[in-house]
C-alpha cells in the first residue's frame, strides 16, 4: 500500500481491537515464557545438575564442577547449580572462585541458605 496514503490500521477499521488484543495476548505469553525460565531451569541444566550432584557424592569434585558449568551454560540464573558449583570449588579449595559462584547464587537468589553457608566457608577459608 506504498504511496496510497493508507495505513494498516485503515484497512479493517472493525478489527482494529482485535488485533490490538492480539498483540496484548502475544506480549503477555512471551513475559510469561521468560518468567517460567527465570523460575524454572531447562531440563537439560536440571540434569547437568543432578549428575553434578551424583558426581559430589563420589568426590569427584572436578567432574562435578563441569557439570555445574554445563547447567549454568543452558541456565545462568539457576541458582542452585552456581550454589553447587561453590561447594565444589570449596572441595578443590578454589576458595576465590567459590566465593563468586556463591555471590551470583545470592545475586539472583538473596536469602537462599546453601549459598550464604556456601560463601562464608569460602570467606572463612580465604581468611586462614
Amino acid at each position: 500500500m506504498m504511496g496510497t496514503g493508507l495505513r494498516w490500521d485503515d484497512l479493517l477499521p472493525h478489527h482494529r481491537k482485535y488485533v490490538y488484543i492480539g498483540l496484548i495476548l502475544a506480549f503477555l505469553f512471551i513475559v510469561y515464557r521468560g518468567y517460567c525460565y527465570m523460575q524454572y531451569p531447562p531440563q537439560i541444566s536440571i540434569e547437568y545438575n543432578d549428575t553434578g550432584m551424583m558426581f559430589i557424592q563420589k568426590e569427584e569434585y572436578a567432574n562435578a564442577l563441569n557439570r555445574f558449568n554445563e547447567a549454568i551454560k543452558y541456565a545462568p540464573r539457576y541458582y542452585e547449580a552456581y550454589t553447587n558449583k561453590a561447594m565444589a570449588l570449596n572441595k578443590l579449595e578454589r576458595h576465590k572462585e567459590a566465593l563468586e559462584a556463591a555471590e551470583i547464587a545470592l545475586k539472583i537468589m538473596p536469602n537462599y541458605e546453601l549459598a550464604i553457608n556456601a560463601k562464608k566457608y569460602a570467606q572463612s577459608q580465604l581468611n586462614n
